[in-house]
């Protein structure tokens, strides 16, 4: 195995794609204790690989792509045991919905962050990340959905695929009586941050740890939640105004703290938030700062690379704990 998968023997590339199948196999495991054991030892092995794929595009000024969603499922879970340690809170990774509600059903009270992709665990060839805020009391379940995509009405991704594998899921759980439709609330935010198609991942890792930084927003969004079961509480972010699609107005504007927005795409969304002249770190700059900043001339447009940087810094601590 170590001899095939040598480092001088394979590219980043030629490893991400023989790893795929893997990926696969491990979105079928039931067992979270099991998938977290295999997992970790997959993800410390492809995490240099993936730091050399990352740090290649950043030096090309290349965006993110298939090879680079491959890696964030291979390494998320020990990127997610990694930020965990490095704040203290608890993020948890998550191969299908299906693990998490098993995962949530067993645990104790509490409020922990879900790293999750937004499918059954039979739909193998899905691979939509977000961050789900879990608080649990009791028999009773609350979820708010922290969606970065800004695709709208795609069958195969942003938040009305999520969103349609949720209430999917969601009703198993009622029909098998697993959860009862009366013990839990669901909240959807589209944040309206991420125009690029492959870095979903690290936008919701990025978000949990957040949420953890900034407590008064995980508290406010799981007191706005009034519907129970089937019927979610829905919501966007100011930053998504233009690009939401609501025709029976149910969705409420909210406007997030400037931190869940430092890494948006585009600045275009960002002008629209009552957020982007606030500023949001040490240095006193602003969040329109910050984007601008990071800004990247790619194929004729232009946007933030913050988000691939992060990856690469959260791939960087691994290795840095692993060497």
């Amino acid at each position: 195995m170590e001899k095939r998968l040598g480092k001088n023997t394979i590219t980043p590339y030629d490893y991400a794609f023989g790893m795929n199948e893997v990926c696969t196999a491990l979105q079928k495991i039931k067992n979270h204790t099991v998938y977290e054991k295999i997992s970790k030892v997959l993800g410390e092995h492809s995490v240099e690989y993936a730091l050399l794929h990352t740090t290649k595009l950043l030096k090309e000024n290349t965006q993110s792509n298939i090879v680079s969603n491959i890696f964030d499922t291979l390494t998320l879970p020990v990127i997610c045991k990694s930020e965990s340690n490095n704040i203290g809170n608890r993020i948890v990774n998550f191969s299908c919905l299906n693990s998490l509600f098993t995962y949530v059903n067993k645990s104790r009270d509490g409020n922990f962050k879900a790293i999750t992709k937004m499918a059954k665990n039979d739909s193998i060839n899905r691979m939509h990340y977000t961050c789900i805020d879990v608080f649990k009391k009791g028999s009773k379940i609350d979820l708010v959905v922290y969606e970065s995509a800004c695709l709208q009405g795609i069958a195969s991704a942003g938040p009305d695929y999520g969103v349609k594998y949720l209430r999917n899921v969601l009703k198993d759980q009622f029909t098998k009586g697993k959860i009862k439709p009366e013990n839990i609330r669901v909240g959807v935010i589209e944040m309206g941050i991420q125009n690029s198609p492959s870095d979903c991942a690290i936008f919701s890792v990025s978000t949990a740890k957040n949420l953890y930084k900034n407590t008064e927003t995980s508290e406010l969004m799981f007191s706005k939640l009034n519907n129970r079961g089937e019927k979610f509480t829905l919501f966007y972010n100011s930053s998504a105004k233009n690009t939401i699609i609501d025709p029976k107005s149910v969705k409420q504007c909210i406007d997030l703290h400037p931190l869940f927005l430092k890494h948006a795409t585009s600045k275009s969304g960002i002008m629209l938030t009552n957020a982007k002249d606030k500023k949001i770190n040490k240095k006193g700059e602003t969040l329109q700062q910050r984007i601008v900043g990071n800004y990247q001339l790619r194929d004729g447009l232009i946007y933030s690379n913050s988000i691939e940087v992060k990856r690469e810094i959260y791939l960087h601590r691994i290795n840095e704990r692993n060497s």
